[in-house]
Order: structure tokens, then C-alpha cells, then sequence
């Protein structure tokens, strides 16, 4: 595989990271004279298949910082580094109003959700921009499908992500009116573009992955390129969001139909650290690979621990407790579970996902069968064979609970936790406040809260003259 990637890299220069809002000085990068200026379907595809910035580094970091999987003690704190590019992200944990304080555009000591996302987007509209100039022949039309397929599906995750982060949680009422992300739909760095709403900008999102889907095949062997499969669960999990039950069902039913495969806890070897192979290898529930940004305060058991809270929701029996925790260097515990193989959280796409969402759009539109044949899957490959035999299954008037508890267990440190937590204090029955302490320090942040939305770089609306988020 690794091979195969740097067969295939191209070395191409833009200032990708000005628009990104990591500073004026990358105005004056001059590309030299060693790089290639992709021509070919095959250059275009090296840049899609760059797996070290398509699929890593994935905005999620504030959504796992703010989120309520890790917590931090007094002396973690303590220790915790307070320079200026680190700083944030202790602000960030107690969800201060502001909490940036400058310098933190710097890409080579601090690259933020916002920074990286765009800087694949704009490789990706160079691709795009340069496949829509090309009118292949027949027999090259397939590779030329692929490329504009997969840098459509590219652009619109880093939109969807950069969206559960930057905006609004997405309410039909006032979708014309909350404020949407800058939607840079071509590779020219000088173009100016404004913040567009929020109905444009789900819009934008369901428009690439509705038109990547008739040029893509249905899976990849290679697990980095998404195929069908991959769009159809992305587009589950958007409309999840949306609260769009009936279009998630039935993009979850879709994506099923071509990937379904669970693994059995029970047969893994949990002692493993980490518990699953490098890349995904051989992992039969991955879909589509990618993985997220780790800033300091995310590397558990130095700076931050995992919720006990959390791990007491892992019943008796339930063999994904060993299989994602272990013991840490500083005895607080530490997550060995990634999909991705390693310390990087995976946020990629698999079936436990698909098959949840499927679950919870059934349950909600009163199909009880559906749902809690989902579920009896699912926690079949997760339960130790003795102790799923008495298993008790929830009835039809809890059964929604119960899935969404399995969500939040399943779908650990996945950087869906955030989007969930948004998404779900628009119900009652599901809200959170959620708390932080640190000594005599205390947070709290509360359904509804402007602070579920983060505040854009500085550098970003000093350049982009973007109107800042309100987050009083």
C-alpha cells in the first residue's frame, strides 16, 4: 500500500494554507522547479491517493476536545504546556468564549480543524478544476469517473465535518438565516468567497455526494478511495443529522447492501495493543479509512483520562471494554481500540455505524423488528457468547434508549460524539449538560449552548473577512 502511494505522489505546490487562515506569509510561496504540475487522469488520482493529508488529520479535534469521552484532572492540568500554540486547547476543554489568542495559524506547530479541512479542499478543487478540463477517450472514461468521484466525496466530508464545528446545529426553521461555511468550490486562491448559510451549505454537501455516486464503483480494495458504499453511509449519517429518518434509513439499507460485515469481538486477540491492525488490515467493518488530528491534549493518560463515567457503561460481558481500553504509562487508562491501528482515532466509515444508524431511523419511525434485529446483530459480535444468552432485550418503548447508549459505547473516540451531542440536545429526553472541574475551576456547558459552536481562526477572518461565530 505504501508503495502504491508514493508510485503515485505528486508533488504540486499551491498556497493552499493562506485561504486555510494560517497567515499572510504564505503568499509567497513559489513552487520550485523539481514539482510537477499535474496534466494526467493518473496525476490527479496521486493527489487524491496522498493518504498522509486526504485521509489524516480530520477536523474533529474540538469536537473530541469540547466532547465527553476524556476529562482532565487538576494535575493534569497543571502540566499541561500554556504556550501560545498550545493554549487553545486547554480553552477549548473548558469551552471558553474565546479561545484563541494568536499565532495559532502556524501549520508547523498548531494546524486546526479549520486549517487542514480547507487545505484539502482546495487540492481537491485543483483536481476537480483540472478533470472538468479534460475530455478523455472511452477507454479512459472509467479512470476519469473515479477522480472527479472520489475529490467529490473528498470535498463534501471536510465540508460536513468543518460544519459540525463552525455552525450551527442544523434547525429547518432557521437554516436561510444561521451562518454556513465559506464554500470554495474552485482552485483559485485569489477568489474571494463569503459565508454562505447553513442551507447552502448542506445543500453543496448532498450535491457532491449525490454526483459522486453515479461515477463511483461500489467499493474499493483499497480502503483510502471511498466508493459507493462510503458515500451511501456518509450520506446516512448527514441526514441522521438532518432528522431526515426515512432518507438515513434508506441510504444505511443502501450502503448495507454492499458492505455489511461485523467483526466478532469474541474472536479477536483484546490483549493486542493496539487491538486492531495498522491501516485497518484485514478489519472486515471498515468501509472507507481516515483518521483524525491528534493535537497534545488528545494523547490520553498524559494530559487527559478516559470518562469513568463512560467506561462504567460497559456492562458484564461486554468484550469491547478490553478490546478498546488498556492500561496507561500513568495508570488512567488509555484507548487501544482505533480502527486505524494505531494512537490516531479513526474517523472513517464502517458497518457498526451504518447498522446503528439504520437501528435508530427504524426505532424512531416505530419499525421495532428492524430496529432490534440491528441491534441483536451488532451486540452479538460484541458480547461474549455466555453472557449474550441473557441478554434482555429492550422493548419497544425503550429500545431508542438503549440504541443510542450503544452508539455512544460502539462509536467511541470515532469524532462522532460531538455531532450526536449537538444533534441530540434538540430533544429533551436526550439533552446534556455536560461539566468540567479542575480544582477550583468549573465549566459547564448546556443544551443549546452558542459555545457548541467554535469560534473560526483569527487568521481566517482577518483574511477572509468572514463574520465571527457568536458564542454568548
Amino acid at each position: 500500500m505504501k508503495n502504491y502511494m508514493l508510485k503515485h505522489l505528486v508533488l504540486w505546490s499551491t498556497v493552499i494554507i493562506l485561504l486555510c487562515g494560517c497567515g499572510r506569509k504564505f503568499l509567497d510561496v513559489k513552487p520550485v522547479a523539481s514539482q510537477k504540475v499535474p496534466e494526467t487522469i493518473e496525476d490527479y488520482m496521486g493527489i487524491l491517493d496522498y493518504i498522509s493529508t486526504m485521509n489524516a488529520n480530520s477536523s474533529h479535534a474540538l469536537g473530541m476536545i469540547g466532547g465527553d469521552e476524556l476529562i482532565m484532572s487538576a494535575e493534569q492540568y497543571a502540566s499541561f504546556p500554556t504556550n501560545t500554540n498550545q493554549i487553545w486547547q486547554i480553552n477549548a476543554y473548558l469551552w471558553k468564549e474565546h479561545i484563541y489568542e494568536g499565532g495559532e495559524g502556524d501549520p508547523v506547530y498548531n494546524p486546526l480543524d479549520w486549517n487542514m479541512a480547507y487545505e484539502r479542499i482546495l487540492k481537491v478543487n485543483v483536481v476537480l478544476d483540472g478533470i472538468n478540463n479534460m475530455n478523455p477517450p472511452a477507454e479512459l472514461k472509467t479512470g476519469w469517473n473515479n477522480v472527479k468521484g472520489i475529490a467529490l466525496f473528498h470535498r463534501a466530508f471536510n465540508y460536513y465535518c468543518l460544519a459540525q464545528l463552525f455552525c450551527p446545529v442544523y434547525r429547518r426553521a432557521s437554516e436561510h438565516s444561521d451562518l454556513g461555511l465559506p464554500l470554495r468550490l474552485e482552485g483559485d486562491v485569489t477568489a474571494k468567497v463569503g459565508r454562505s448559510n447553513l442551507a447552502d451549505t448542506y445543500h453543496r454537501i448532498l450535491t457532491d455526494l449525490k454526483d459522486a455516486e453515479s461515477l463511483l464503483p461500489n467499493t474499493w480494495q483499497v480502503k483510502f478511495r471511498p466508493g459507493k458504499a462510503a458515500v451511501y453511509a456518509l450520506l446516512a449519517r448527514i441526514y441522521l443529522q438532518l432528522e431526515d429518518y426515512d432518507l438515513a434509513y434508506s441510504y444505511a439499507q443502501q450502503c448495507l447492501e454492499l458492505e455489511n460485515r461485523l467483526e466478532n469481538y469474541s474472536e479477536l486477540d483484546l490483549s493486542r495493543n493496539p487491538t486492531f491492525g495498522a491501516y485497518g488490515e484485514g478489519n472486515k467493518e471498515i468501509i472507507w479509512m481516515n483518521s483524525g488530528l491528534m493535537p497534545a491534549i488528545l494523547f490520553a493518560d498524559m494530559f487527559v483520562s478516559i470518562d469513568p463515567s463512560l467506561l462504567a457503561r460497559y456492562g458484564d460481558g461486554d468484550l469491547r471494554k478490553e478490546a478498546f481500553f488498556g492500561e496507561g504509562i500513568y495508570g488512567s487508562g488509555v484507548f487501544k481500540g482505533s480502527y486505524e491501528g494505531s494512537t490516531s482515532f479513526f474517523t472513517g466509515l464502517a458497518t457498526d455505524e451504518v447498522y446503528l444508524i439504520r437501528a435508530e431511523c427504524a426505532a424512531r419511525e416505530g419499525n421495532h423488528d428492524q430496529a432490534l434485529s440491528d441491534l441483536t446483530l451488532l451486540l452479538k459480535n460484541r458480547i461474549h457468547p455466555e453472557k449474550f444468552a441473557t441478554y434482555d432485550f429492550p422493548s419497544e418503548s425503550d429500545i431508542l434508549d438503549v440504541i443510542l447508549d450503544e452508539r455512544r459505547k460502539e462509536l467511541v473516540f470515532r469524532g462522532v460524539r460531538w455531532e450526536d451531542l449537538r444533534r441530540l440536545n434538540r430533544e429533551g429526553r436526550y439533552s446534556k449538560v455536560l461539566e468540567r472541574k479542575l480544582g477550583d475551576i468549573r465549566a459547564e456547558l448546556k443544551p443549546g449552548d452558542a459555545r457548541y459552536v467554535w469560534p473560526i481562526p483569527f487568521e481566517a477572518v482577518q483574511i477572509g473577512g468572514y463574520p465571527q461565530n457568536n458564542r454568548h
